[in-house]
């Protein structure tokens, strides 16, 4: 049975991958020669055009329910919807990239002291858990030797997953301005109103490509807003029925920790604190 799940309570306040190109480069060089400090600076420059990036395509369905000045919405929903969906798919696509990067630098034996996607990845999804004396990665179960196998497998899975998470969302989501009314998505049914608290929510079928945005969305900051997108997109791609964070295994089926992840790579709070940092 289908289960509707939310972006939940505020926190306080506080792309088809080009990866062929990216290992050839970096293998082709020393880590004296490639600081990872240039992830830094790549960061930068995609902070600064993220929501403009010819990679965050972003698809709002035109059978989306937008009406201005309901729901706590502003004249014009549909732009600010247009720019959350944009940002979110521009997030998605810089977070599969940098994942990636720090897989390959472990995998290079370089160092990722400065590198702060790695130190978001620690925070929100924590270390690979240790099963006897093998290291598991959580998103394909394949165990390995040593930790530091198992995180650089876990970040280039990652790295699909937020890859896969951008081509759901680019394939159309139907966004649905939402309080009082109930409403029907995929196999759920709610409404706002009924957890105030709540942003946005949805249901955990990958065919439900719909999300309820609650009053507080509108309110929210353009980062908070992504990130809410981002949180629900892995309920519906993944089917994930949950917010647990009591250990590493649970953090990987948690959604607010691929959003958070993103909080913490482009320098933002996400809305929710459902995955707080270990």
């Amino acid at each position: 049975m289908a289960v509707k799940y939310c972006t939940g309570k505020r926190s306080p306040a506080s792309n088809t991958r080009r990866m062929a190109h990216t290992t050839n480069t970096v293998s082709s060089r020393s880590s004296d020669a490639f600081p990872y400090q240039q992830n830094l600076a790549v960061q930068q420059l995609l902070q600064s055009n993220s929501a403009h990036s010819s990679n965050a395509v972003g698809t709002v369905s035109r059978r989306s329910s937008l009406p201005p000045n309901l729901h706590s919405a502003p004249a014009d929903p549909r732009a600010v919807v247009d720019t959350a969906d944009t940002r979110a798919s521009g997030y998605l696509a810089s977070a599969s990239i940098f994942s990636f990067l720090d897989s390959m630098m472990l995998g290079m034996s370089m160092s990722t002291a400065s590198s702060t996607s790695y130190q978001a990845y620690l925070d929100r999804f924590d270390l690979p858990e240790q099963q006897g004396a093998r290291f598991r990665n959580r998103f394909s179960g394949t165990t390995y030797a040593t930790s530091n196998e198992a995180q650089q497998q876990e970040l280039e899975s990652l790295s699909t997953r937020y890859e896969n998470l951008q081509a759901y969302l680019d394939g159309g989501i139907r966004y649905l301005s939402n309080n009082t009314s109930a409403l029907t998505i995929g196999g759920c049914r709610d409404r706002c109103s009924a957890n105030p608290g709540w942003g946005a929510w949805t249901c955990s079928e990958r065919s439900a490509r719909a999300i309820a945005l609650c009053p507080p969305f509108w309110s929210a900051t353009a980062g908070e807003q992504a990130t809410m997108i981002v949180h629900e997109l892995a309920h519906m791609r993944y089917q994930i029925r949950n917010h647990n964070a009591g250990n590493a295994r649970q953090r990987g089926s948690n959604p607010e920790c691929y959003a958070s992840y993103i909080a913490d790579l482009f320098g933002f709070s996400s809305y929710s604190n459902q995955c707080p940092r270990v």
